[in-house]
């Protein structure tokens, strides 16, 4: 009899712990639609990386915040390199406390935002490991010419990414799946 009401009492541990991390029996709960209007940095436990731009931050409400990293873009899953660059931002901020500094929220209700672990700009980090390229299109900060430096630094140096010739740019294969399938 005891050893069943410790067997209940650890399932019952266990799913109590899942429910307070935002996870439930049930799966996870979705995004948050949690908005930080009073200040534009948040600090919170990583609690998903899903590639190597985008991660999931535990919100103050106990639901969930997706955070797209601002100024890079990493290879899609599916793409050459795609899962290394999402291992590399794993085992950078996986399961860390990091603060993010929003810079918008874009129209996918994602926080557009640099991401600091231990004040180290994981946004710039990414560049210089190779595991990321700068993303000129959408970067309009005063970051702009470093993480240019970097990214010169890391093809220079065939850094990750840029150990393979001719690797295509996330936006490119993104248009051309968008083309294949009829879209623009």
């Amino acid at each position: 009899m005891l050893r069943i009401s410790l067997s209940l009492l650890s399932v019952l541990i266990f799913f109590v712990a899942g429910c307070s991390i935002g996870e439930s029996y049930f799966g996870p709960k979705s995004v948050s639609t949690y908005t930080n209007t009073t200040n534009k940095n948040l600090t919170s436990r990583v609690i998903h990386v899903s590639d190597g731009d985008t991660i999931i931050m535990l919100a103050p409400d106990g639901g969930k915040v997706k955070v797209r990293l601002y100024g890079i873009d990493a290879p899609e899953k599916a793409q050459p390199y795609g899962p290394q660059a999402a291992g590399i931002l794993k085992n950078l901020i996986l399961n860390q406390v990091v603060t993010i500094d929003t810079i918008n929220v874009d129209r996918y209700g994602r926080y557009v935002a640099k991401v600091f672990y231990n004040r180290q700009d994981i946004n710039a980090e990414m560049i210089r490991l190779g595991a990321a390229w700068h993303y000129r299109y959408y970067d309009k900060s005063p970051s702009y010419m470093q993480y240019e430096e970097l990214e010169r630094y890391a093809r220079v140096n065939r850094r990750g990414l840029w150990n393979r010739d001719n690797p295509t740019p996330p936006w490119e294969y993104r248009k051309r799946i968008r083309e294949q399938q009829g879209r623009k």
